[in-house]
């Protein structure tokens, strides 16, 4: 994901810091961890609906303001990721989660689906509440695996966040799948709001 995600054009420049990278597996090991509170590390590494979390923590209906969203039809479009996760097309997102109006995550996903009436790419992308949300409300079993987390830095997002161009911001990705056939890349960048808790 962090590959693709420097390869290809998206709505906010986003730049790993590579070797702040490291999975579930050094979590409770990793140097960076430790100053943070047990709501970050929560957030960090739940395999849960990122939607649900941010409504229990803050009490507050969460809403999802899309940027932009694409249909990728070819998968040389999809250069960085690895080939056994997409098909012929997918449906790249640029959103952000927010509580009144507020931006507390902002979320690249690229969703692969099932050519199935309800969850294709088409109808995926008429919905406007996020992801976690529709997937709880149909009652669909889903699965999060492959967690890796870390830094990065992106003035664009410093901007739209009203802070400095050189804040370092904690993200994670990770790889969706559900009974449904749906199937995605999920990247979450998080508001330092969040981490203060």
């Amino acid at each position: 994901m962090l590959e693709y995600l420097i390869k290809n054009k998206t709505l906010y420049d986003v730049t790993p810091l590579k070797e702040s990278w490291f999975g579930l597996e050094e979590f409770q090991d990793h140097h960076l961890v430790s100053p943070l509170s047990p709501v970050a590390r929560l957030l960090l590494t739940s395999d849960g609906s990122m939607t649900q979390m941010l409504e229990s923590l803050l009490l507050s209906d969460i809403s999802m303001a899309i940027e932009r969203q694409d249909i990728i039809s070819s998968a040389a479009s999809l250069s960085g990721m690895d080939s056994a996760c997409h098909g012929e097309k997918a449906l790249a997102r640029e959103a952000w989660l927010t509580a009144a109006a507020r931006p507390l995550v902002y979320a690249h996903s690229l969703l692969f689906a099932a050519d199935s009436k309800s969850y294709s790419l088409d109808a995926i992308r008429d919905v406007t509440e996020p992801l976690g949300k529709m997937l709880r409300q149909n009652n669909i079993k889903t699965s999060r695996e492959g967690h890796r987390m870390g830094r990065v830095k992106s003035p664009e997002i410093s901007k739209h966040l009203d802070l400095s161009s050189d804040e370092k911001f904690w993200a994670r990705y990770y790889s969706l799948d559900t009974d449904t056939g749906l199937k995605g890349v999920i990247f979450e960048v998080f508001s330092p709001e969040l981490f203060e808790i």
